[in-house]
């Protein structure tokens, strides 16, 4: 059970950082391109430095922080 759970954080966790990734490296826009550098930032730090349950409480206080989240 907590492999099938850790799996799908780690799985989550590369699919919002590729999606950040694409967004800071492929989109016209300055602003757009900053948002999605900041969240990479984020999810990178999430996935490298703290684990489980208070990195996403990080994540998300950060991303609130920032202006991406209302």
């Amino acid at each position: 059970m907590w492999a099938w759970l850790l799996g799908a954080y780690a799985v989550l966790l590369l699919l919002i950082s590729g999606a950040a990734a694409a967004v800071a490296l492929f989109v016209s826009e300055s602003i757009r391109q900053q948002m999605g550098f900041k969240v990479l930032k984020l999810t990178l730090g999430v996935g490298t430095g703290s684990a489980g349950f208070a990195g996403v409480i990080l994540l998300a206080v950060k991303a609130h922080e920032s202006g991406l989240l209302p």
